[in-house]
């Protein structure tokens, strides 16, 4: 995963393969079901998915252990998605 939406994406699937996981995501970001399924494409869902993992080291961790991913990597895409807002 070299950009920030293939990392939110990535996560945003994992997060759905256990529906507690995703339920709390949405739940502590205010996204619905039919919500998060139509924004999948904005960059505002990618941020959110970034930073609430980003925010929880114990899921990011589990994420980037199942996925392949190495730890860095997500806040890495992050801080360069935050330079390019500027």
């Amino acid at each position: 995963m070299s950009n920030l939406e293939e990392m939110a994406l990535a996560m945003v699937g994992w997060m759905a393969r256990e529906p507690e996981r995703l339920a709390r995501f949405m739940a502590e970001t205010g996204y619905a079901a039919d919500t998060l399924k139509e924004e999948l494409a904005s960059p505002a869902l990618h941020m959110a998915v970034m930073e609430y993992l980003l925010a929880d080291e114990s899921l990011l961790l589990q994420f980037c252990a199942e996925s392949g991913t190495p730890p860095e990597l997500p806040a890495r895409l992050w801080q360069r998605e935050q330079r390019r807002d500027w």
